[in-house]
């Protein structure tokens, strides 16, 4: 699915008032790539180029959730486990997210540790809630 204008427009104002610094950077890039590649739930949809490090999009049938949005054309030298360093989170940072993002807010809960966690959950899922229309789920933190 690509993201329509409107809801484009949507992210980039819910953006503006998000507290989490680096969400809102995340944010920032993956819909510049979303303008390009679908948006999905459930998979990174990048692959690292093994000669190169370049984070490349893997499969318009596929598409790219938040974090592999935000990663596309990044570089690396690192063969595995590379998001936290390319997006100066923590690896519980990077599946608060990704659960947040795929509609699994009870398990990303589990996974918050500290207030900025309980915030970075709160605002994913308000990301996902204007993508995949969730009306049902209220983000109202």
């Amino acid at each position: 699915m690509y993201l329509t204008s409107e809801k484009i427009e949507k992210l980039l104002v819910l953006k503006e008032n998000f507290q989490h610094e680096k969400l809102k950077e995340i944010l920032s890039r993956a819909i510049e790539n979303w303008k390009n590649v679908p948006v999905a739930r459930y998979t990174f949809g990048t692959i690292r180029n093994l000669f190169s490090g370049k984070i490349e999009f893997l499969n318009n049938e596929i598409g790219c959730c938040l974090i592999g949005s935000s990663i596309l054309g990044m570089t690396t030298n690192k063969s595995f486990d590379y998001m936290p360093d390319l997006l100066s989170l923590s690896d519980d940072e990077i599946d608060i997210i990704t659960l947040a993002f795929d509609g699994e807010k009870e398990s990303a809960l589990r996974n918050c540790k500290s207030e900025t966690d309980f915030l970075l959950c709160n605002e994913t899922v308000k990301i996902q809630d204007i993508i995949f229309n969730n009306e049902d789920s209220k983000t109202n933190s």
